[in-house]
Formats: C-alpha cells, structure tokens, sequence
C-alpha cells in the first residue's frame, strides 16, 4: 500500500532527502504532512527540492499538505532521538539553536516587535517620569503596581587595598564569597556609613509593573 512508503522508498535526492528527515520525515504520510511554505522556511531547502518532492508524491497520487500536521511534540516523538549517536545529537543541537536564532531575529526585525518594543521604551521614560514627579516608591493602579526594581553589583577596583581591608576583620569570608559579596559590601555601607575599600558598589534600577492581584474568592458556609 502507498501508506507503507518509507522516505528511502520515494528515492529522493540526498540533499532532500535529508532535509526531509531531519524534519522528522520517516514516511510518505510524513512527508504530505508538510506544506510548501514550511517546507521553504528550511535553510537547506529550495524550490528545486520542492518540484522534486511534488513530482514524485504525484506519481503515488499524494500532494503536499494532504495530512494535517504533527504537533511539536509528536514531530519530536516521531524522531525518536534516542536512537541518534553522540554525533547526530551534537550536529542537531547546534542546528536547533541556530535555527531559534534565526527565527529570534527574525522576530525582532518584524513590525509587530518592533511595535511592542516602543511601546515598551516609551512607557518606561513616562512611568518612571511619573514616579518621580510623584515622589512615591511605587504608584498603585487597578491593573498592577508601578514601581522599580534595583539591582546592586560589587566590584573591585583595587585588589591590594581590598586584600589589605580583609585582614582587618574577624570573618572576611562574607566578602569573597561570590554570592555574598555584593550583600556584605552594602550591608556595611548601610550599617556603618563606609565603603569597603577597594571596591565600587553599583546599583541599576529597572521599571517593572506588578501584576494585579487576583480577587479574594469569599467563601460562604463556613462554620
């Protein structure tokens, strides 16, 4: 029966033939799931691999798009990627993240994005205008909290002044501890109104707009 048709059975030319089965493509059902525009979308893939498809799927009375397409999982499903070797699964790896790439930037050179994006600039300057003006911490809306998120970074500026401040107090760990440096330096900044010498605290503050909270479900018959 033509349903029983593997990919190697439709004797495709190797540069199709391997696009169709990285796509997942094992059968010729496979195969009619696809529309030209996806098939397009391929990097690999060109006009001259679709007509070659087209003509040997009309000599088994199939077309392109005669089958509803797989879902992203049972596409994934379909691959069985546990049967690739260490090869197949660095070559795949590398090529799936080239293609989100370039679907990323494809994405954020379109209108819409860009669209969404100014949007998103100009918000920023006006919201963070308003808590200025307003001299407020956070302003609060019936759509969310406005407000702005700081982010402090320790760095050192001068190795030997810090080494030589470290041999001052009893624990010194809290201050070379990656994680717990930037805590420490702005913990004695704040508790002892001085620095730590050698190193430069930097903070950068971000708008960010609270999700309103949901409404309190009341509860009736509750003893």
């Amino acid at each position: 029966m033509t349903e029983a048709l593997t990919l190697k059975d439709l004797e495709l030319s190797a540069r199709t033939h391997n696009v169709l089965l990285y796509l997942g493509a094992r059968t010729i059902d496979d195969v009619c799931r696809f529309t030209p525009e996806k098939l397009l979308e391929e990097p690999n893939f060109g006009r001259k691999s679709l007509m070659e498809i087209q003509e040997v799927l009309a000599m088994h009375d199939r077309a392109l798009g005669d089958l509803p397409d797989l879902t992203p999982a049972e596409l994934v499903a379909q691959m069985d990627l546990s049967r690739f070797n260490a090869g197949q699964i660095a070559r795949l790896w590398h090529e799936a993240h080239a293609n989100i790439e370039t679907m990323e930037k494809q994405l954020k050179e379109s209108a819409p994005y860009a669209t969404a994006k100014a949007i998103l600039d100009e918000i920023d300057k006006i919201a963070t205008k308003m808590l200025e003006d307003s001299g407020a911490s956070s302003i609060n809306t019936p759509f969310g909290t406005i407000h702005t998120v700081g982010k402090t970074t320790a760095r050192i500026m001068d190795p030997d002044l810090f080494k030589g401040f470290l041999n001052t107090v009893p624990d010194p760990w809290p201050y070379v501890d990656l994680k717990a440096n930037m805590t420490a330096c702005r913990s004695r900044l704040d508790e002892e109104k001085a620095p730590v010498p050698g190193v430069e605290l930097t903070t950068y503050r971000r708008l960010s707009i609270t999700a309103p909270k949901a409404p309190m479900k009341r509860l009736d018959n509750v003893e």
